[in-house]
């Protein structure tokens, strides 16, 4: 349970009477009340918003909906920056967001105790750039792998990437042995969904309540599609769909889980790159594996869907970045639009970042801390965070 301003309040006020009290009538007490009380109304830190006229209507409790007055249940961000273990990453200013059927109440709340239980892994695949479908050949000469988080000897971060010349896992028993299928899908923009791990059991079966890394890359060095890192992707167990929705039920014929993931296509980031109108090196050439790695932020609810007028940031700074709009990275936006996406552009060849995303609750109160996390950018590549339940920074 966060410190509300209103209990804050109320402990100082309760000390000051207590020391007055302990002071008598006749003593001098170098502490006024009032003086105490007003200081505590002033304080400001991460966790409180301070609204700053005393006359706003305050509401009680903060419901973690898109619209309400204000209240000191805001955790605003000081000086836009939002602070991502030992990092402050700059965003800009937020607006409202949006979204009116945004969900945010995995803020202030921790979230649902996970159960592993073994699914098939439905991943809907969504394209970046200005073509939003693929042929049947580009789909099939797209690879679809999942890496544990982490090694299950070792308990050390894999390495998910692969030797260029080869293509060879560079950890290949940290990936997972999953059946892989292809299925035509509605509910997927782009139309393309795979099915991982419907015939896999035992070691090799997909779970829920895991996290994985998943990447995507062409099948032929020469293929279409550029390599994309999907940092901590995970099927939440209480969206599990089947078998009652009880992990206790599950098996991979059973219980499915859906898992957004980004493609994009080499000739697709070459046209985000030139429009950008910085020099980013190795651009030119996505399959030697020593161009500078790029990150993406994924503005999520507590739902997994996209927020309008989220705000995301970096540190370090990428050498561009801004928010993804019809396959242009913009300078102007100021926040994400429908798809949520804000692209950072030339990190180097291999960087730690730090990603992070603010919201903006309800009008005209301040841009929140909301959620963050360490990412690492590899060369030649795209890293994906995605803003969910599991990084949410105030729980």
């Amino acid at each position: 349970m966060k410190l509300t301003m209103k209990t804050f309040t109320q402990l100082i006020s309760l000390s000051v009477a207590v020391a007055l009290a302990a002071c008598g009538d006749d003593a001098e007490s170098p502490v006024d009340a009032g003086v105490a009380l007003d200081a505590a109304a002033q304080m400001t830190d991460r966790g409180m918003y301070i609204p700053p006229d005393a006359g706003q209507t305050q509401a009680p409790t903060d419901s973690g909906t898109t619209s309400g007055p204000r209240d000191a249940g805001h955790y605003c961000a000081p000086n836009n920056e939002i602070a991502v273990g030992n990092d402050n990453v700059s965003v800009n200013a937020a607006d409202e967001i949006v979204n009116s059927t945004a969900v945010l109440n995995c803020i202030d709340e921790q979230p649902p105790r996970d159960i592993p239980a073994a699914i098939t892994m439905r991943v809907c695949v969504n394209l970046i750039g200005s073509s939003t479908t693929a042929t049947q050949e580009e789909i099939d000469d797209l690879e679809i792998a999942i890496f544990y988080d982490q090694n299950l000897s070792t308990g050390m971060a894999v390495d998910p990437t692969f030797t260029a010349s080869t293509g060879a896992d560079l950890e290949p028993t940290s990936r997972v042995d999953t059946s892989t299928s292809y299925i035509a899908s509605t509910s997927c923009q782009s139309g393309i969904e795979i099915e991982l791990g419907r015939a896999s059991l035992g070691n090799n079966a997909v779970k829920a309540a895991v996290d994985y890394t998943v990447r995507l890359r062409s099948l032929s060095g020469t293929g279409p599609w550029a390599t994309v890192y999907h940092d901590k992707a995970k099927v939440y167990a209480d969206r599990i769909i089947g078998g009652g929705a009880n992990p206790a039920n599950c098996d991979p014929t059973i219980c499915t889980g859906v898992v957004n993931v980004y493609a994009v296509r080499k000739a697709e980031l070459a046209e985000i790159v030139n429009g950008s109108g910085q020099s980013i090196d190795g651009a030119a050439d996505l399959a030697d594996g020593v161009g500078e790695g790029h990150a993406l932020i994924v503005a999520n609810d507590c739902q997994t869907s996209a927020m309008e007028n989220a705000v995301a940031g970096f540190s370090p700074a990428a050498k561009v970045s801004g928010y993804l709009t019809d396959g242009v990275v913009s300078d102007s936006a100021k926040g994400t639009n429908t798809s949520g996406l804000f692209m950072g552009l030339g990190f180097g060849t291999s960087y730690d970042v730090s990603a992070a995303v603010g919201v903006m609750r309800h009008a005209d109160t301040c841009t929140e801390e909301f959620a963050g996390g360490a990412i690492k950018v590899y060369p030649d590549a795209i890293t994906v965070f995605a803003s969910s339940p599991s990084n949410t920074l105030n729980q």
